[in-house]
């Protein structure tokens, strides 16, 4: 099963109060990728290493 492709601008669409029946599906999918990734992240030292590397990447092109 593949995910929909969101983009960072959309995930509070998926919070808003009365959101119908679409977001909140996405909402649990975004939300059990979220779990999976963590899960495999805390078990694996290697992953959690380059995770880490990743977002300190990332941190450093957003920054001005």
């Amino acid at each position: 099963m593949a995910a929909p492709k969101l983009r960072p601008s959309d995930y509070a669409k998926l919070y808003q109060v009365g959101a119908d029946e679409k977001n909140l599906h996405e909402k649990k999918i975004v939300e059990s990728l979220q779990k999976r990734l963590n899960d495999m992240i805390q078990r694996d030292p290697k992953l959690a290493k380059k995770a880490a590397l990743v977002i300190e990447q990332w941190l450093k092109k957003t920054r001005p």
